[in-house]
């Protein structure tokens, strides 16, 4: 009788997953899906990371800046040539 009705139903009985297949095949397909999110992130976060580091290792710091601003102050007030303070 039970081989009948497998004949009977074959497609229904083909379908099913247990409980612990089914979780484990979950479990998996959630696993590869977040590799590959991890995955694109990573091809696109750490170019842009180099870029950000690279450009800010090349543009003068803030102090640096303010020196020049202050020594071409300075150079600016030097007195006219033939006064008496040179």
């Amino acid at each position: 009788m039970p081989f009948v009705f497998t004949l009977a139903v074959g497609n229904l009985v083909f379908g099913y997953i247990g409980p612990g297949a089914g979780l484990s095949a979950l479990g998996a397909l959630l696993a590869v899906s977040l590799a590959v999110i991890v995955a694109l992130f990573g091809f696109v976060w750490y170019p842009l990371r180099r870029l950000r580091r690279t450009i800010k290792r090349n543009r003068p710091s803030r102090a640096e800046g303010r020196r020049d601003v202050e020594r071409n102050a300075l150079e600016s007030m030097e007195p006219p040539a033939g006064s008496p303070a040179s």
